[in-house]
């Protein structure tokens, strides 16, 4: 049992080890057999947000959610900001879904289902959730001028999907 554990280890120090190195053929060719893997257990890092190019917006996601009786409620997907030190500690693969890969088309087909997470999550018995629309709001972020200031920036505000919700999409067991 224990060479099992230590071979487990081993492993897996190995393939983080190889996909933080950087890129070449022969490493290249080592990732994509281990690709799906470590994105899988979202092992996967990379430091795109620092190089080579600094991220040049921040962005977040929120929800619009109209309830049966037309009230609505603002929902905000967690923002690692707003969090102290311990909560973020917990939440921060979260960031990564809700800022950069539910906004891109490759991830838009788990839409429907952050969609019907979310109603289940504002459930009311008697006055259910019946529209959802998440929405992309991404600001610039101006490079720093030498006075020390930076220009004022507007967010743009983008609906990514919006979704009428069904009778079933409310039960848990899907």
């Amino acid at each position: 049992m224990r060479l099992l554990t230590n071979a487990f280890i081993i492993f897996h120090l190995f393939v983080i080890t190889v996909w933080l190195f950087p890129l070449n053929s022969q490493l290249l060719d080592i990732m994509n057999v281990f690709k799906k893997y470590v994105i899988f257990l979202g092992l996967d890092q990379d430091y795109s947000m620092f190089a080579p190019y600094p991220r040049t917006t921040n962005r977040h996601v929120f929800a619009l959610i109209t309830f049966q009786d037309q009230s609505t409620v603002i929902w905000s997907y967690p923002r690692m900001e707003r969090l102290n030190a311990l909560e973020s500690m917990f939440k921060e693969r979260y960031r990564k879904f809700g800022n950069d890969n539910i906004v891109t088309s490759c991830f838009k087909m788990f839409l429907p289902d952050f969609v019907k997470y979310i109603a289940r999550l504002h459930q009311c018995p008697g006055n259910e959730p019946n529209l959802i629309s998440i929405y992309l709001v991404e600001k610039n972020i101006p490079p720093p001028t030498k006075d020390g200031h930076q220009e004022e920036t507007h967010p743009i505000v983008t609906n990514l999907f919006t979704y009428k919700i069904q009778a079933n999409d409310l039960n848990n067991d899907e």
